[in-house]
């Protein structure tokens, strides 16, 4: 019976939500005749030399569990009854001593108690946790501390003495098997820094590469201007290319100013703002001219204001241009010294004069 209680203790001890504590006691049986004389907790010589070894467990409220051996004919009733009122007077007092070092199951398990942990994977997905060789699990395991055993049908035990290692494997697998949407938003670390971009670790496990254009708005020549390795940034899930690589960004919507929000909305709609264009034919307003007028005194009905036909005359002349005939193109100086130049090539082929030609 000792068995009974230290299992109740030791569950208790672990954190598991017990229903209720259960204690046990063993009563024996001295007889000779119609006489006897019950004993209560007996050891292994009592239990050899007697006729009788009752075990009753149970809790506050009743019996849970009966075993009897017995080396005579068999009990009366009265017997039983004083045998369950006995063990019952010895479970109430046992389990008051059992009380009074545990009074309920503990909150936190002992951080010394193996911790254990089950989740399930797709099927499709096992390979991926598995990884190349057993690369992946083998570095979950190397970097948690926690044993990591992966069923057939996709179901993943964790176990491990931390629940922080054993919390770190489960948040590591989960997540590198959970999809993720555009949209989505995350914390990583910078892992590695190209010249055209940066890769962030979005998910244990799990990376994504920021282009240098999604970094910052404006011209970013380097990412290292950026962003350094090591560092931790808010990236959002842009798109999943055709081979499945997730393209991130560092530009939230939040960092966005209402004018930039107004800009962007403005570049995305497909007619624009419109105030880039002018008015439209369109969109003048009707007028009509009366026609029964020469044409310099029409006035044009709906207009503000009638059209002036006196030109300004007062601006000032430019005195600014050349006075007298051009020169002609042949008398201009560049034009002459590129005559001279193309007379005195004629002049060096013929003073050598004909080419000789030669037969045989």
């Amino acid at each position: 019976m000792a068995s009974t209680c230290g299992s109740t203790l030791a569950l208790m001890d672990a954190g598991v939500p017990i229903l209720a504590p259960v204690a046990g006691i063993s009563i024996g049986m001295m007889s000779e005749g119609d006489k006897y004389v019950l004993l209560t907790d007996i050891i292994g010589l009592e239990d050899f030399s007697g006729d009788m070894d009752f075990k009753v467990a149970g809790t506050e409220k009743g019996v849970t569990a009966i075993q009897l051996d017995v080396k005579i004919d068999g009990l009366t009733d009265a017997q039983c009854v004083e045998i369950f009122a006995r063990a019952r007077t010895a479970r109430m007092h046992i389990l008051e001593s059992m009380l009074s070092a545990i009074p309920e199951s503990r909150v936190a398990v002992s951080e010394y108690a193996p911790k254990i942990e089950q989740i399930h994977v797709p099927v499709d997905k096992i390979g991926e946790v598995i990884g190349p060789g057993g690369k992946n699990i083998k570095a979950i395991i190397a970097q948690t501390g926690a044993d990591v055993d992966i069923d057939d049908d996709g179901k993943v035990s964790i176990s491990g003495v931390s629940a922080d290692s054993v919390q770190k494997a489960v948040d590591w697998i989960s997540g590198m098997t959970r999809e993720v949407r555009p949209g989505e938003v995350f914390e990583g670390e910078v892992k590695r820094i190209l010249p055209f971009g940066a890769f962030v670790e979005y998910l244990p496990g799990r990376d994504g590469m920021v282009h240098v254009s999604k970094m910052k708005r404006g011209f970013v020549k380097d990412p290292s201007e950026v962003v350094a390795i090591g560092d931790i940034v808010k990236v959002k899930v842009e798109e999943r290319d055709q081979q499945g690589r997730i393209n991130l960004s560092m530009l939230l919507d939040e960092d966005n100013g209402p004018q930039e929000a107004q800009d962007e909305q403005n570049f995305n709609s497909p007619q624009g703002s419109g105030n880039d264009q002018g008015p439209r034919s369109f969109d003048a307003p009707q007028v009509e001219e009366d026609r029964t007028q020469p044409f310099n005194n029409r006035i044009t009905v709906g207009q503000n204001r009638p059209f002036n036909n006196n030109r300004r005359n007062d601006r000032p002349t430019g005195n600014d241009r050349p006075t007298g005939d051009r020169p002609a193109r042949s008398e201009h100086p560049l034009a002459r010294q590129l005559q001279r130049e193309n007379d005195e090539k004629r002049n060096a082929g013929r003073k050598f004069g004909p080419k000789k030609r030669f037969s045989r």
